[in-house]
């Protein structure tokens, strides 16, 4: 009984100092491995809710074909002319709170959050790629964006973008007044 416990103390102590030397070397890897990526564009800054998330491509319906309520807020855009609806409720989930999109040949970002009630379009010139807009999280109370690489809160007036007018409708007003229009899909995701 005497030699069985010992035997049993020294199996720990092994499997623990195995342990412990596995654990070092896994460290010492990941460090090397991670070593030459280029620098943190937050600056090191840690999210109160990180939300980074890829760009998605997103679909437009006809207005017969959009099961919307008619008190829903759309964010009503005219674009050349043609009439597009981005319902909040569809601005609303994990990931999807930027749609980028090109509209006829303008370049068009559309965000919004739902926990500040603050949407911002942005858009770029005729005729050139779609903006690098995606959404990024949540700091300081605030929605951060990330714009071609670097994070701004959404209302930050020195993103390097235009503007674009926007008017916040009911769908009931919107669905009335631009029965023809585009309405930004239910995204599913896989």
């Amino acid at each position: 009984m005497k030699y069985s416990l010992r035997a049993l103390c020294l199996c720990m102590l092994a499997t623990a100092v195995a342990w412990g030397y596995l654990t070092y070397q896994d460290l010492n890897s990941s460090r090397n491995r991670y070593a030459n990526l280029p620098d943190d564009p937050t600056g090191g800054t840690q999210m109160s809710t990180p939300g980074s998330m890829e760009r998605i491509d997103r679909t437009f319906d006809a207005v017969s074909d959009s099961a919307l309520q008619d008190d829903d807020i759309i964010i009503a855009l005219e674009v050349n002319g043609v009439h597009y609806a981005y319902p909040k409720c569809r601005l609303s989930d994990i990931g999807a709170h930027v749609a980028t999109e090109i509209l006829g040949d303008i370049p068009i970002a559309v965000t919004y959050c739902n926990e500040t009630e603050c949407v911002r379009v942005f858009t770029g010139d005729a005729g050139g790629d779609r903006l690098d807009v995606t959404q990024e999280g949540l700091d300081e109370g605030k929605f951060v964006i990330l714009v071609n690489g670097k994070n701004f809160f959404q209302d930050d007036e020195s993103i390097p973008l235009q503007d674009y007018a926007f008017e916040l409708v009911s769908w009931s007003q919107w669905k009335t007044e631009h029965p023809d229009g585009r309405v930004l899909a239910d995204h599913v995701w896989e």
